[in-house]
């Protein structure tokens, strides 16, 4: 185990000197359009690392969804086709990926999966140094209960505000 983790941060070491990367936070609220079911909203909290020169965005986030009382934990990539400048610091993105979630929800599991499509905004200030950003998605999600063995299907429409460092 000590060998495995040893490893695996030689690894993330290395790789942060081949690529300039951001890591940072954003806050999430996340409409959720149920088909056969009533809407819920889920918010919560993301740790976020952004590659420079192949552009990725990768999420690791927390959610609680209000309606259903459900809280779930997540994982998301995006690969940024475009982020054309409008402006001296700022950009604008537009992407593709992927994300996943389990959760609990009372005495049931669920799990999504669900591709998406991403458009936002960023800024960058003091050379790069610090990056704001405001994304929005659109997540069609497959929902599969566990207990149930149901499988239903939702649009989710996540947006998040953040703020990344870059080294």
């Amino acid at each position: 185990m000590k060998k495995t983790l040893l490893s695996i941060t030689a690894l993330i070491f290395a790789c942060a000197h081949f690529f300039a990367m951001g890591t940072g936070a954003q806050l999430n609220a996340n409409p959720k359009i149920h088909f056969g079911n009533d809407s819920s909203f889920a918010a919560g909290a993301s740790c976020t690392l952004k590659t420079d020169s192949i552009p990725l965005y990768f999420t690791f986030e927390t959610n609680y969804d209000f309606y259903d009382d459900t809280f779930d934990i997540g994982i998301g990539a995006d690969y940024w086709f475009c982020n054309p400048q409008i402006a001296a610091n700022w950009s604008c993105f537009l992407g593709a990926g992927a994300f996943a979630s389990a959760g609990i929800e009372k005495d049931d599991a669920l799990v999504n999966i669900a591709p998406r499509a991403v458009l936002g905004t960023n800024f960058t200030l003091f050379d790069g140094f610090l990056e704001l950003f405001v994304q929005a998605a659109a997540q069609p999600s497959f929902q599969f209960d566990i207990r149930d063995s149901d499988v239903n299907f939702l649009m989710e429409i996540p947006v998040a505000f953040g703020i990344r460092i870059w080294d």
